[in-house]
């Protein structure tokens, strides 16, 4: 009874045990009013069934019956003066009936009532009766309470007995396991629990992961998105359209909802400085109960949890939100893709769109969670400025004063940030662009040795990206500094106007004191985001800007108009890429094709052939005249694109398969023989950009593809320039030719093989942009006129063949021998079906063309298991050892003079507290509370608070300042490793790595290890934070130390069991990630054949499903943090409840002061968001770490041989002297795994010899060429060039005294210069030399820049041919002993083609030359040719000599040549 009587007073009658209970009962009901928004939303989306659940009608009488009771007995309690807030309680009990009803409406808006809900309603129900059943036994019979407490257990037992969902048998549509949770368990994600459990017990892969619910597909979000969009658009007049308010209108009744929850979380968190004044009142006073502390403590927990509940609802929402705007934006990035008008394509990059998708899409995402904070740090600020206010009195003038200066900093910092951004993202662009380029062109770059000069061009672009990331980090450490020093200067601000004001009446008390603290430490919070929300936004408004105008770039629009009985028709057409303002490309063009026609197109390099092709597909600006086209469009592009799935569905590209058909396509082809090699034939993976194939197997499964789509018009540029003669005239014959496959068919080909015009209809002749000439072979061939002059030089070629034949024929030689002794005869006698397919410097080839082998579908390694320590280590090291450790100790002292400060505001309170008690009992009571001999001066004590800010400031200050320099050091330390880690892998990484894999690593983890040193900052500021709390708390009341062990424990053991999950959705989240950047990538340079074929539909839901991939990992990243952050922020609101408990116990038996207990529950209430930010902080350090292991991973990539070996050649300058060759027994194989490609070679070749290589598919014939240039290392064996063995010398070394001119031409955007010489060697005139030769001079004269005349990327402002004399130009300048042709001129003019040979002949005579040719007449004048099959040499001898023996392979090719002709 007596400690019954100290607790609870006059027992169960005191008042304030009243209000204690009253407000337990409550609690449930204040948590169903503020979730009501939440309930109305369910409501409205909800349809209305047809029948009410089960008990409906039962349940809506009782809660009448409730409403009718506690509506007449209640509002007697108003005059009852006995019972305590009457008023309360009847508003209470109304509310009760008015829940019950709100509830019924629900269950029967949704047909059915989950057992959360009952739960819920059973709880509350149950807590309302234990309270009736307490006045029941308290008071005497009164009959509104017992009727009340009938009613109530009535309604309880019909809840109770609503334990299954009703219509659950019904509802038989599959559910994610989010929508399949209840109530409860969405609140606390516990539907995530089996997700977490699985993680914690072995890796997840994408197999275990939840699917993503309905409304949060691409099909779903981008629908939507986009009728927003073009509705905003249709009514704009002017102006870009806006991207981010069309998503807002459709998800604005969510995002409503969530501003709700986060403005009650705000109120309610404020609320806790008004109980924590009751608490010190209370310790101060000690003319209360305990029972009033316990309660306060309680209310304090309750309202602490609710905040949490509400505000990790509120962050879950909206991370879910910036889920759906990322799937919204990465498609609409694709669909705008291909829709880009010509004009607004030529002003982009493939490396600027890369980096919408990679880096600007991330960098808008990442501000999604954060937006809410615009208007919440503001009214949190004016909150907790009116509690000053009302503390503090006017004295808290000062302290508004203080905050409204840092407006205008905060403003002007945000102006120069984003100026700075801008800057930054700009070279981001650059350096992604050329990096992209390099990557694309990595096969050129290493032949040329050009590798040294692309790593200092990056790298200084990196250099400029970091200068620029330094000025944001400066501007952003500062606004830092001064938003944290805000707190501080706005309590010395305040504290001096309120203890000068009347220093005798304005004692700082505890209660003072300590109210104030707690409203300063929740301002800490609010500016401590400000910098970080300034930064955020400020990024996002530059990534949403750039976003918003790509996405507003003109689209194309159909200027075709439907042909009526024709195929296409020019009437007076002129038209260019770039709009009106520039000049045509092609002029005035007038031409009728009727259906079923096979059109020739010829003419000169750079004349308009492909502009016309892409004018009929309407990928051209229409300035002038018509252009109409009959029937659906089937196009053979230049260049071949193949995307990254198997042969089989390269073909079929969507379409149903048709067996017969698709083997009539396959084998009209040539593409069977080619089955016949790959391991898994059709069904092979061809890799990104078709890496496993060589060049003419891409072009004969692009001319499939074509065929396979059935279409009225087939436009076909020049797709038989990558094959051999025979295996070309195999394709015009079966395929394209009067009997081929295609012979009802509308026929527009684009060629440089004049021998095929002898067959087609019409032949149009195109020079500078017009049809000069046209007419059938018969009329225009032998006439005087440009086709008659092109016919010419193609006759003359051809008798220089027939020549040759002649004379070797009455050349009296000894029959050829062959090389080697189990020379395969009968396999030279079949090879009638040769097909030189294999271009290996394309932009991005396969390295082997010899029987390609079976490729898996490469799919990203993911990491298991924890991020190693070594990749944290890593990251120190990079930074600096001084710059990691003087940042962690200046922040440790830091917090200790926050300590200090703390504790001697603590001493100065207690110290006015008992001059206060003593002025009042008349009793010395100083000596006994100060903990300093007499009182303290004012002056004294604020001069010392302030000294210890100040410090405090200047410690965060340099903590910061040594963060962002090692930040910046290791943000260019790491890219630069990275870059010349790719510049010598070796080349087979390129090959099996998808270029969008790479790129990810070089933008955004980039991106993310850039902003790491602010996930690192927040994480050590609030760890650090947490522990200087749980000293103080410890130091004030020892007692809580009791509690504080089991729950660090139990922390630590939430966070071990949750990380595993966290860092294995983060590394699949990275993994997701790269196939969206690989199929934008790939669409970007398949645009036109993507329309062609009208595939647009296909390729934008493969991208859906990559995307819905990607967001179901990220989704549930963002979900898995909400599981944390929820548990520990309830052992954080536990940590507030124990502190509250102690501070009340200790004051009842331990004596403690009200200072000491201000001090430890102040501190205590804002451990629950320092716990928060630290466990996102160590999550998103966890996971962005991620980013420098996956840096890290590229980094140790095995590098192919050293760039240069000292002293390994006498003469290096003069080497080689002859250019002799030798392979003396040499076999080489790609990987230890496969077969040998090239098998015991055995080869001379003397100096100054002219070789040519022929061979068929699988031959070996680029292999020998890679092997020369020790692109991949020999089995066994050996290659000497002058008596010097390759594999002794560097690879640069080697490799920069051959040259090679490449079959696919490859330049890079850059200066003319560059191009042609990046590191700077030769003089302008020798430049011009070499450019008059190649007759380029007027091409760079052309706008007056001479050689700083831009090259756009890929070359697109240059014709094919321009860029081929290009790479003979490059050839030219270095001058070197030994020259490669691989097939240089296929896809050239004769007489770009008369060009190059010309220049070889005349300004290499004395180099060796090995010339490997599709076009026999390149070759007829070779010195040798070797003839390979099987990577074997099966004829090495000269022309003459071969010619002899008629079973030879080469007298049978060039015998079919000239029989077809």
């Amino acid at each position: 009874m007596r400690y019954q009587q100290e607790c609870f007073g006059d027992g169960f009658k005191d008042p304030y045990c009243l209000l204690f209970r009253d407000a337990i009962a409550a609690i449930p009901l204040l948590a169903f009013w503020l979730l009501i928004p939440v309930f109305v939303r369910i409501i409205r989306d909800n349809e209305p069934k047809l029948r009410a659940p089960k008990y409906f009608w039962a349940h809506l009488i009782l809660q009448v019956l409730l409403l009718v009771d506690n509506a007449v007995f209640g509002a007697l309690y108003f005059n009852q003066t006995d019972h305590f807030l009457p008023l309360l309680r009847f508003l209470q009990v109304l509310s009760y009936a008015n829940c019950c009803i709100w509830f019924s409406l629900l269950s029967k808006r949704l047909h059915s009532i989950h057992p959360s809900f009952c739960l819920i309603f059973l709880i509350l129900l149950v807590l309302k009766a234990v309270q009736v059943l307490v006045l029941v036994f308290e008071s005497t019979f009164d009959a509104g309470v017992t009727a009340e407490f009938v009613l109530l257990m009535a309604e309880t037992a019909l809840l109770a007995s609503s334990t299954k969902r009703l219509g659950e048998d019904e509802q038989k549509i599959e559910q994610t396991p989010e929508e399949k949770s209840s109530f409860l368990s969405k609140i606390f994600f516990c539907w995530l629990n089996p997700l977490i459990r699985a993680g914690a017990k072995q890796p997840l892969t994408n197999e275990s992961l939840h699917n993503l619910n309905e409304n949060a597909t691409s099909e779903w979000l981008y629908t939507r998105w986009r009728a927003e969009f073009d509705k905003e658009k249709a009514g704009r007049k002017s102006g870009e359209t806006s991207i981010v308010w069309p998503f807002i209108r459709i998800q604005r009744a969510t995002i409503i909802t969530l501003t709700l929850a986060r403005l009650t979380a705000d109120i309610v968190h404020y609320l806790n400085p008004i109980l924590l004044k009751q608490l010190i009142d209370y310790v101060s006073l000690h003319d209360q109960p305990l029972s009033f502390g316990i309660a306060i403590a309680c209310i304090m927990f309750s309202c602490s949890t609710t905040r949490s509940l509400l505000q990790n609802y509120q962050i879950a929402g909206m991370c879910r939100q910036a889920v759906y705007y990322q799937t919204v934006l990465s498609n609409a990035i694709l669909h705008k893709i291909l829709r880009l008008s010509p004009s607004a394509r030529s002003n982009r990059t493939a490396g600027e769109i890369l980096n919408h998708a990679a880096v600007d899409i991330e960098i808008i995402v990442h501000s999604v969670p954060y937006l809410q904070n615009m208007w919440s740090v503001p009214f949190q600020v004016t909150l907790a400025m009116t509690m000053l206010a009302i503390t503090l009195g006017w004295a808290a003038m000062a302290g508004v004063c203080i905050m409204i200066l840092f407006i205008p900093l905060n403003l002007c910092t945000s102006r120069f940030i984003k100026l700075s951004q801008q800057k930054q993202m700009k070279i981001k662009d650059e350096r992604t662009k050329l990096s992209n380029e390099m990557l694309n062109g990595i096969k050129v770059v290493k032949l040329y040795a050009w590798e040294e000069s692309f790593e200092d061009q990056i790298n200084r672009l990196r250099a400029k990206e970091v200068k620029m990331l330094r000025n944001v980090c400066i501007l952003s450490r500062i606004v830092d500094v001064a938003n944290a020093a805000s707190p501080f200067l706005v309590a010395i601000g305040s504290f001096t106007c309120y203890v000068l004001w009347s220093p005798d009446e304005n004692g700082l008390t505890p209660s003072v004191a300590f109210v104030a603290l707690t409203i300063f430490n929740q301002l800490r919070q609010p500016m401590r985001m400000v910098a970080n929300l300034i930064n955020t936004l400020v990024q996002a408004r530059v990534s949403n800007k750039r976003l918003r105008q790509f996405l507003n770039d003109e689209e194309m629009e159909r200027k075709t108009e439907v042909a009526l009985g024709n195929a296409i028709v020019f009437k007076n057409a002129s038209l260019n890429w770039k709009g009106p303002q520039n000049p045509p490309v092609l002029k005035d063009l007038s031409a009728t094709i009727k259906p079923g026609q096979l059109i020739a197109i010829v003419g000169s390099v750079g004349g308009g052939k492909s502009s016309l092709l892409s004018a009929v597909l309407d990928e051209m600006v229409l300035l002038d005249g018509r252009v109409k086209v009959g029937g659906s469009i089937a196009y053979v592009p230049q260049h071949s694109w193949i995307f990254n799935k198997t042969i089989k569905e390269n073909i079929l590209f969507g379409n149903e398969l048709s067996n017969y058909f698709y083997d009539q396509v396959v084998g009209s082809c040539q593409l069977k023989t080619d089955f016949r090699h790959f391991q898994q034939g059709e069904n092979t993976m061809v890799g990104e950009n078709g890496i496993t194939l060589s060049g003419g197997q891409k072009a004969r499964i692009s001319l499939a593809r074509a065929v396979y789509q059935d279409k009225d018009i087939y436009l076909l540029d020049d797709p038989l320039s990558a094959v051999d003669a025979h295996v070309g005239r195999a394709l015009f014959d079966k395929v394209i030719g009067p009997d081929g496959l295609l012979r009802s068919k509308t026929r527009v080909l684009v060629t440089h093989n004049l021998q095929y015009t002898k067959y087609v209809d019409t032949i149009y002749v195109i020079e500078d942009g017009q049809i000069v000439q046209h007419g059938s072979f018969e009329d225009i061939a032998y006439v005087d006129g440009p086709f008659g002059r092109l016919w010419s030089e193609c006759e003359n070629s051809d008798e220089d063949v027939a020549d040759e034949e002649a004379e070797s024929s009455e050349a009296s030689v000894t029959p050829p021998v062959p090389v080697l002794e189990n020379g395969d005869n009968g396999a030279i006698e079949k090879s009638s079906q040769i097909d030189r397919t294999n271009s290996h410097f394309s932009e991005k080839s396969r390295k082997s063309e010899e029987k390609p082998q079976k490729v898996e579908k490469n799919v990203e390694n993911v990491q298991l298991g924890r991020v190693k320590k070594s990749v944290y280590q890593l990251y120190i090291k990079t930074m600096g050892i001084f710059n990691s450790s003087a940042f962690l100790i200046f922040f440790i002292a830091h917090f200790t003079v926050m300590i200090m400060r703390s504790l001697w505001l603590s001493d100065w309170s207690n110290e006015n507290a008992a001059i206060k008690k003593a002025t009042l009992s008349s009793v010395d009571y100083l000596n006994s509370t100060s903990s300093v001999d007499g009182p303290v001066s004012v002056e004294t004590r604020l001069i010392v608070y302030a000294g210890f800010g100040g410090l405090e400031m200047l410690l965060l200050a340099l903590a910061f300042t040594v963060l962002t320099i090692g930040s910046l050091r290791a943000s260019y330390g790491l890219h630069s490793p990275l870059i010349h880690a790719l510049l010598v892998a070796p080349i087979s990484f390129f090959d099996t790595t998808p270029t969008g894999r790479i790129i990810n690593r070089l933008s955004r983890d980039l991106d993310v290890i850039d902003k790491l040193q602010d996930n690192i900052r927040m994480c050590t500021q609030t760890l650090l934070n947490a522990c200087m709390i749980l000293v103080l708390i410890s130091i004030s009341t020892p007692i809580f130390l009791v509690c504080a062990a089991p729950l660090i424990l139990i922390y630590y053991f939430v966070m071990i069991y949750y990380i595993p999950t966290s860092r294995q959705l983060k590394r699949l989240e990275s993994a997701n990630r790269s196939p969206i950047l690989s199929t934008i990538a790939e669409s970007i340079h398949g645009a036109s054949s993507i329309r062609a074929f009208d595939k647009t539909e296909r390729t934008t839901t493969a991208l859906s499903t990559n995307v819905d991939k990607f967001a179901q990992c990220r989704y549930l990243s963002h979900m898995s943090n909400r599981w944390l952050a929820t548990r520990l922020e309830l052992l954080g609101n536990t940590c507030v409840l124990f502190a509250s408990l102690s501070a009340t116990l200790s004051t009842k038996y331990f004596g403690l002061t009200p200072g000491m207990a201000g001090l430890s529950v102040s501190y205590a209430l804002t451990i629950t968001e320092v716990l928060n930010i630290c466990v996102r902080s160590v999550s998103e350090i966890e996971s962005n770490i991620v980013s420098v292991e996956r840096v890290n991973e590229y980094q140790k990539l095995e590098p192919e041989a050293p760039w240069r070996i000292e002293k390994s050649l006498e003469n290096e300058e003069k080497w080689p002297v002859k250019g002799k060759i030798e392979l003396d027994g040499f076999s080489m194989r790609y990987r230890k795994n496969l077969p040998l490609v090239l098998k015991n070679i055995d080869l001379k070749i003397e100096g100054g010899e002219r070789i040519g290589v022929i061979g068929r598919t699988g031959s070996g014939k680029s292999s020998l060429t890679m092997a020369l240039y020790r692109m991949i290392e020999g089995e066994s064996g050996t290659i000497k060039i002058d008596d010097v063995e390759i594999d002794t010398i560097g690879l640069h070394q080697l490799r920069s005294k051959l040259i090679i001119i490449p079959q696919e031409p490859v330049v890079f955007s850059g200066t003319l210069r560059f191009n042609l010489d990046p590191f700077n060697q030769y003089s302008d005139d020798q430049i011009w030399n070499c450019l008059e030769i190649c007759q380029l001079k007027q091409f760079a004269q052309e706008d007056d820049k001479t050689l700083d005349r831009y090259i756009a990327e890929g070359g697109k402002n240059m014709s094919v041919g321009e860029r081929q004399l290009l790479c003979l130009c490059r050839a030219l300048l270095r001058g070197a002993r030994i020259v490669i042709l691989d097939e240089a001129t296929a896809s050239v003019d004769t007489v770009t083609d008369g060009i190059v040979q010309r220049a070889i002949r005349q300004h290499f005579p004395q180099s060796t030359t090995i010339s490997i040719a599709h076009r026999l007449d390149t070759i007829v004048d070779s010195d040798r040719i070797v003839v390979l099959d099987a990577g074997r040499v099966a004829e090495f001898d000269t022309p003459s000599n071969l010619l002899l023996n008629p079973d030879s392979l080469y007298s049978q090719l060039l015998n079919e040549k000239n029989r077809k002709q």
